[in-house]
């Protein structure tokens, strides 16, 4: 009698092997896009976050060396407006605040649902 040799694989089981690789590799590269997705995602927030965050800060000074008495509000477009120190002199010789400069704030639109906040500084008035 003549004995078969069992050393190859036959093509069912090369076919099964094939699918449960591609099944494999399409559940990882899945699993990478949306990780890749939540990463873009996460880095976007905190991004925002950052700037959202400057620009707090920047309106808590204006506010902290504003004359708050000076501070202006307008409802078209949404702005304020108000007093400011000099950061190089903010006492004048009286001993007083020195108010010779401007900071003004608008909202300006750029989606439906999306507002920049600008701010912008008049320059400083001159004596005499």
């Amino acid at each position: 009698m003549f004995t078969r040799s069992h050393r190859g694989m036959t093509i069912v089981e090369i076919v099964s092997a094939t699918a449960i690789l591609i099944l494999i590799l399409s559940i990882s590269f899945a699993a990478i896009r949306s990780g890749q997705r939540t990463q873009a995602g996460v880095q976007s927030t905190i991004s925002l976050t950052g700037d959202v965050l400057a620009g707090v800060r920047q309106l808590r000074k204006d506010l902290e060396t504003t004359n708050l008495t000076s501070v202006s509000v307008f409802e078209t477009p949404p702005s304020c407006s108000m007093a400011t120190t000099s950061e190089s002199q903010p006492i004048s010789e009286f001993g007083t605040p020195a108010w010779n400069g401007h900071i003004y704030y608008t909202l300006e639109k750029s989606d439906k649902k999306v507002a920049k906040l600008i701010r912008w500084v008049l320059p400083e008035s001159k004596p005499g």
